[in-house]
């Protein structure tokens, strides 16, 4: 096991202090993606900080639907011989992780995704 040797292991001042923090920041509530500054959402790994918003579970169940809905329009287009792209505009995206999921399902051959947020 690579963890073998752990209980052996002495940390350092510097490792017990940034633990110490660590800590502390999860009992005032902070979320853990900004403790951890980066979370799994969907097929990708997002940087998370303060002030955005923390992806959520809810939030890949959406892109799951709207992924379905792409391959079928998809579907529908290359059965009839249309080539183009669909197009996917994210109006109030925040942090666009909806936008860079659809993205990274399906690259920019055959869909275009446009992200954005309003001030």
């Amino acid at each position: 096991s690579s963890h073998g040797n752990l209980h052996n292991k002495t940390i350092t001042h510097q490792e017990l202090l940034q633990l110490s923090q660590t800590i502390h920041r999860r009992i005032q509530n902070e979320p853990l993606q900004y403790i951890l500054g980066q979370w799994d959402f969907h097929l990708i790994t997002l940087h998370v900080r303060r002030p955005c918003l923390c992806p959520r579970p809810e939030t890949e169940e959406l892109v799951e639907y709207v992924a379905g809905d792409i391959r079928r329009i998809l579907s529908r287009l290359r059965e009839g011989g249309d080539g183009r792209r669909v197009r996917v505009l994210d109006v109030g995206a925040g942090t666009g992780a909806i936008g860079i999921a659809l993205a990274s399902v399906f690259g920019g051959k055959d869909v275009e995704v446009v992200s954005i947020d309003v001030v």
